[in-house]
């Protein structure tokens, strides 16, 4: 006799006597790994009522299981998704899923008269996490950004956390300065010298904030840069918002038929080189900047476009577009 016990049929079992109402139809399919990055996908009607192909009537979602998986890994997977169907189309991985997902792995142990320990649930709740933050299961957590931002108002400012850790260094190196032994010296030694290039990046960061007071009171975090290069934001629009109708310069006006130049490159080239009546928007304006910005090196570029006048403006943008053509081999 052979007697093999399937574990993906048992974790169902475990799943549909957790959640009695579940109705869910579950289905390998193949390359789902591939090319979607993810070993199981539940699904649900979209909004308009359309049906996943594999739909069958009674059921409230679909699941599907990459058939390429591996096997042990299997129950994981669908206990997964089984979540997901519990929690509703809306419920990503928050807490509902979470509690559903123990549950089952939970009952799933149960059935095979185990317990949960300690180490399960640690790694159950880790894949949790993993799951809510798209880091890699096993990978260590991204640090939590420690400094003062708009991401972060409740951060550190630079000046105050370097003299935090000059104090407690301080207090820390007094302590061995009465131990003569070698490697006690090189400690004190070392310490003395972190605490004094704490003490000059102190010095630098107060010379920075003395030059941002200059600019503007200070903002708080969540307030408008004073420094910066706004104009480095993409515009909503690829092409330049509001652009004139301009006949062709480059060509004849017999042979303006056969040019290739868009409307933004005639427009700008009336800019340009032909002292075009109507000056730039202060949209267009900032369309070019954007242009020529993201076309060089922004090292060789200013910090502002704003003294540039409407023909300078355009002939940066004509130039830039040319350099990035030939950086390419284009031209």
């Amino acid at each position: 006799m052979i007697r093999f016990v399937e574990p993906v049929s048992a974790l169902m079992e475990c799943a549909l006597a957790e959640f009695p109402s579940l109705s869910t139809k579950v289905v390998l399919v193949s390359g789902m790994a591939e090319a979607e990055g993810a070993w199981g996908q539940t699904w649900w009607p979209d909004e308009s009522g359309e049906l996943h192909p594999e739909w069958e009537d009674g059921i409230t979602a679909l699941v599907q299981i990459d058939a390429g998986a591996p096997y042990h890994a299997m129950p994981d997977i669908l206990a997964h998704e089984l979540a997901h169907v519990v929690a509703g189309p809306d419920g990503g991985h928050g807490d509902v899923f979470a509690d559903a997902y123990l549950r089952i792995h939970a009952a799933f142990c149960r059935a095979h008269g185990e317990e949960p320990t300690a180490e399960m649930l640690a790694e159950l709740h880790e894949l949790i996490e993993c799951a809510r933050t798209g880091r890699a299961f096993g990978t260590e957590p991204a640090p939590a950004p420690v400094l003062m931002s708009a991401e972060n108002p409740d951060g550190w400012k630079l000046e105050k956390l370097l003299t935090q850790l000059m104090e407690e260094l301080l207090a820390k190196t007094k302590k061995i300065a009465n131990d003569v032994r070698p490697a006690a010296r090189i400690v004190h030694r070392n310490n003395l010298r972190i605490i004094q290039h704490f003490h000059q990046a102190v010095t630098l960061q107060c010379e920075s904030m003395s030059a941002l007071a200059t600019v503007a009171p200070d903002p708080g975090p969540e307030g408008t840069p004073r420094i910066g290069v706004p104009d480095a934001t993409p515009p909503a629009s690829p092409t330049m918002p509001g652009a004139p109708a301009i006949p062709c310069l480059c060509l004849s006006e017999q042979d303006a038929a056969g040019c290739v130049c868009n409307t933004d490159e005639r427009a700008l080239r009336a800019w340009a080189y032909n002292g075009h009546a109507i000056p730039m928007t202060g949209e267009q304006r900032a369309w070019c900047a954007y242009q020529v910005r993201s076309c060089g090196d922004a090292t060789d570029q200013p910090d502002s476009f704003d003294d540039h006048t409407d023909e300078q403006l355009a002939r940066a943008v004509l130039s830039g577009w040319q350099d990035f053509a030939c950086d390419k081999g284009l031209l």
